[in-house]
């Protein structure tokens, strides 16, 4: 398998869940809903400010699209942290 699908197996065991609010739990991340995009606008996205991290998802979605999009938030937080920490403001 792909180095993306093994550290998202690592993730699941070392946090034991696959849910992925949780997951952004475990990992220390603040989930916001945000309902000033719309509908079909911005689905999500991540970020790191004054070393808190945020995965931030769009309100109007329903919950199986939003629970996607947790999960590939978080998956951006494991994953790239360090990219992000660097990436300008």
């Amino acid at each position: 398998m792909g180095y993306e699908y093994e550290r998202a197996e690592q993730a699941a065991r070392k946090y034991n869940t696959r849910n992925p609010y949780k997951l952004l739990d475990e990992i220390g991340a603040v989930t916001r809903f945000d309902y000033s995009y719309e509908p079909s606008g911005l689905k999500g996205f991540s970020a790191i400010l004054n070393r808190v991290m945020f995965a931030v998802i769009n309100g109007h979605l329903n919950e199986h699209d939003r629970r996607i999009v947790a999960g590939h938030e978080a998956a951006h937080l494991i994953l790239h942290k360090k990219e992000i920490l660097l990436s300008p403001a």
